[in-house]
């Protein structure tokens, strides 16, 4: 403290008064540790120094010399070890050795995690990537290029990677704004600003997929019309890119490659493309128009490995490894000479997949970041953030609803009356939903109709009444609520 500089000791001594206390007096942080705090501690200019500085020499003189136990410096920015001391001991018996060893093991993980969490998320998040690092697994290899690819056979740990690498962005770079398209139905949990999948629409399976694969064409098309350095602040994550491009027209296919591998980059966007496939060629075919070259020198390829596991004695399933590598675009499973990534370590994998019941490295990193971790998938791919990204995305997605829904419509529709019970429901349905605006579709979906939905035409001819009387505002492409007076 001697070398504290006059100012900033009463700072330095508060600051180890919380460690102490926090560390229940078991030690405190090393000098390290207290010139790192130091270096962000401003003197106030308001202090006088040399009033203070003759008030503590009085006091020194005053009192006699206090000789304090010595007390073991302790690294707090470190994370404790399995053989520190337990608060609370275990209440029920250990009846094997492997058992204390496990319950050790669980409780250092646990000692970890809260260690960590008392951070800020960008300290944690390269606080996770040094001790990741020091197990053998390098996350700063993957991202080579401002596009990567992440390649593989089926259960080969794409995905997870994929999510591994999301989260640690946003926590790396908070402000950072995600946008997740992906098909299927396994949605890794983690925080995005727009999540697209097949529950963000009312149909279901490959229909919902087909969806997907339209809304990410627009957004791409949205995105080559924007200026260059307009998307720096966002992350775009395409899982599943084989299976959304299949469902796409092949000139839109082959215009969606050309543009992430030729012109994406350009526009600021860091870009994760999850592919399953041997090599490149498996996803844009051998008619490159002569840009295979291109192709292959657009991104970095990250390669991946799986391995069987028995489950029972007539069933094997396939499983990651955890094991990545770089690779070049000729083939996903060789590593380049110097491209090993490593292996994800062990106390990354104590979390299962809620389906497969195997070890979840991607969940199991979100729990050192809860703050990044969604609850419920559905309800937020069911939001829909405005905003300038996804303009023409939306755009076409309503005008296709409004398309489906007249085509559904036979020429000749039931005669229902719009009579004042009938512009009661649609206001009881506006007024009732628990979000705002309400859809179009929402409301003639509305079970308050007790079965007997109203046509399309009708339910518009009604909204269109009610919104010249005044007694609702908004429109079929933004949604209805209720006029306030």
């Amino acid at each position: 403290m001697v070398q504290t500089e006059p100012g900033k000791r009463f700072h330095a001594y508060r600051w180890l008064l919380g460690w102490y206390t926090k560390l229940k007096g078991r030690g405190l942080p090393t000098y390290d540790n207290l010139h790192t705090y130091l270096t962000t501690v401003e003197i106030d200019s308001r202090l006088k120094v040399d009033e203070v500085t003759r008030l503590q020499e009085y006091q020194t003189r005053q009192k006699e010399t206090l000789q304090l136990p010595s007390t073991p410096a302790v690294d707090v920015y470190a994370l404790p070890t399995s053989k520190e001391k337990e608060e609370h001991p275990p209440t029920e018996h250990i009846s094997a050795p492997h058992e204390a060893q496990a319950l050790s093991r669980s409780r250092g993980e646990d000692a970890r995690r809260k260690a960590l969490q008392q951070l800020p998320l960008p300290a944690r998040a390269e606080k996770m990537l040094a001790l990741l690092q020091q197990d053998g697994f390098d996350l700063t290899k993957c991202v080579q290029d401002q596009i990567t690819v992440i390649a593989g056979n089926q259960r080969g740990g794409k995905g997870t990677l994929m999510a591994i690498l999301a989260v640690i962005s946003q926590a790396v770079t908070p402000t950072l704004k995600v946008h997740y398209f992906t098909a299927g139905g396994d949605i890794y949990p983690f925080q995005c600003e727009r999540l697209v999948c097949r529950y963000t629409y009312d149909v279901g399976g490959s229909d919902a997929d087909a969806q997907v694969a339209k809304a990410l064409f627009s957004y791409l098309k949205q995105m080559d019309n924007a200026a260059d350095g307009t998307y720096q602040d966002v992350l775009l994550v395409i899982d599943e890119a084989v299976a959304l491009s299949g469902y796409l027209a092949p000139d839109q296919r082959e215009w969606m490659i050309k543009f992430l591998f030729t012109r994406a980059s350009k526009k600021g966007a860091q870009i994760f493309i999850v592919l399953h496939g041997k090599n490149l060629s498996s996803w844009v075919g051998n008619k490159t128009g002569g840009m295979a070259d291109t192709f292959k020198t657009g991104a970095a390829f990250i390669g991946c490995e799986a391995t069987s596991v028995q489950v029972s004695p007539l069933k094997k399933i396939a499983v990651a490894t955890g094991r990545y590598f770089l690779t070049e675009a000729t083939n996903f499973e060789r590593s380049r000479e110097d491209g090993v990534i490593g292996t994800v370590p062990a106390w990354l994998k104590e979390v299962t997949h809620p389906v497969n019941g195997q070890p979840d490295p991607a969940r199991t990193l979100l729990t050192f970041f809860p703050e990044l971790l969604v609850d419920d998938v559905v309800l937020l791919a069911r939001k829909r953030v405005q905003g300038a990204y996804f303009t023409a995305m939306d755009e076409r997605s309503t005008l296709e609803q409004l398309l489906q829904q007249d085509a559904e419509e036979p020429d000749t529709e039931a005669a229902i009356a719009i009579d004042d019970e009938f512009f009661h429901v649609v206001i009881t349905v506006i007024a009732s939903a628990t979000t705002v605006p309400v859809s179009f579709h929402a409301i003639r979906n509305s079970r308050r109709w007790e079965g007997n939905n109203p046509s399309v035409r009708t339910l518009r001819r009604a909204l269109e009444q009610l919104v010249c009387e005044k007694r609702v505002k908004g429109s079929e492409k933004d949604g209805y609520s209720i006029e306030a007076y």
